[in-house]
């Protein structure tokens, strides 16, 4: 804290001896008044230590005030002496109000609120989570629909938490491509095997195996050389990196296998995170070292890259890929198919297929429930 004292109304003194004691208080009073204060100047001279105007920052900076002449009374001045060497002139008349959401949301957030988003990020929230489990502990702490929501001092607006966000994922995870992306693999590859947690990764092409330590006793299981669902997800970041889940059926329902991520979804991508998978595991689907039959979505080169790298499985397609290419050839114009036709027959023993169990009425044109 510091020690003021008022000599006259808006002029204090105080205890305040260098820049870092001014950058304090002014970070101090905007706090307490919910204001934010900007440099309008900082200036070098023999009388002053240091000297900066501040200004709010709704106001203009060409407004120019009259200086006083202080020379020669710095010497005999009585708060110099007892160590108030700083003179601090405050005048708080705002031409808008410093109590609305607008203003309160133009606020610098606290260097504590970046540090209690970091641990945000390091439990595992992303950017929406963190803002939303943030705003929660705001309104258990002051009451819903408070003015603390609407303050960016403690409530921080989308694009600061973002950026928080970027900065902390380029510190811990590395940037999104790159020479960056394999040299923070390389790096973390001893806490990997030390949480038993398989990593296998190539360069290039670009691609990666994951295998923790519940895939790893799912492989064991008896029905792991059964049957293998592959499915892949496109486009799961800015770079357009694919993900392929494999995952197997049980009693309690699926369990993963491997987690794998590739550069594109193009034939040789997909045999190179394969033959990773085998490298990874080589006793995979309970010793058997492939698995019996995988379930894959209609994707040729997915089944192609499998047929390849497990030549002694057998490739299925999904009922559901084959009942859509079905359905999509119903409604091709060049098929000339009647919507009337289609709608008394097809469209029963299509969700029949689908295992629906939907009332469909034959009067009506549109496919309404399904």
């Amino acid at each position: 804290m510091f020690g003021l004292i008022e000599i006259k109304p808006g002029t204090f003194r105080g205890n305040l001896v260098n820049e870092v004691d001014i950058n304090e208080y002014i970070k101090s009073y905007s706090l307490k008044t919910n204001t934010r204060w900007c440099v309008e100047s900082s200036k070098m001279s023999t009388r002053f230590v240091c000297r900066k105007i501040f200004k709010c920052h709704h106001s203009s900076f060409h407004k120019k005030t009259p200086k006083e002449n202080n020379k020669g009374k710095s010497k005999n001045n009585l708060y110099v002496k007892d160590g108030l060497p700083a003179v601090i002139s405050i005048q708080n008349d705002h031409n808008h109000t410093v109590v609305s959401e607008e203003a309160l949301s133009y606020l610098r957030p606290t260097k504590g609120l970046n540090i209690q988003f970091e641990a945000y990020f390091n439990s595992g929230l992303g950017i929406s989570e963190s803002i939303r489990i943030h705003e929660e502990n705001i309104e258990l702490k002051h009451g819903i629909n408070s003015t603390e929501l609407a303050n960016a001092h403690i409530n921080p607006k989308y694009r600061t938490v973002r950026y928080w966000y970027d900065e902390w994922k380029k510190l811990y995870l590395g940037p999104h491509s790159g020479i960056g992306v394999n040299k923070i693999l390389e790096e973390k590859m001893y806490e990997y095997e030390k949480n038993n947690i398989i990593v296998k990764f190539q360069k290039d092409p670009f691609a990666i195996t994951i295998i923790t330590p519940i895939m790893q006793r799912a492989h064991n299981l008896k029905f792991a050389k059964d049957i293998a669902f592959v499915d892949s997800t496109a486009s799961c970041d800015s770079q357009s990196h694919s993900v392929t889940f494999m995952l197997t059926a049980c009693g309690i329902g699926a369990v993963p296998l491997a987690v794998m991520i590739t550069k594109g979804q193009s034939l040789d991508d997909y045999i190179v995170v394969f033959k990773l998978l085998k490298e990874a595991v080589p006793l995979a689907f309970c010793s058997l070292g492939y698995r019996l039959q995988f379930l894959t979505d209609d994707s040729e080169a997915e089944r192609q890259a499998l047929q390849y790298v497990l030549p002694n499985s057998k490739s299925l397609l999904c009922r559901f890929h084959i009942c859509q290419s079905v359905w999509c050839g119903l409604f091709e114009k060049k098929n000339s198919i009647l919507i009337l036709k289609i709608e008394k027959y097809f469209m029963e023993n299509f969700k029949h297929n689908m295992i629906f169990q939907a009332y469909f009425s034959s009067r009506t044109y549109k496919f309404t429930g399904f």
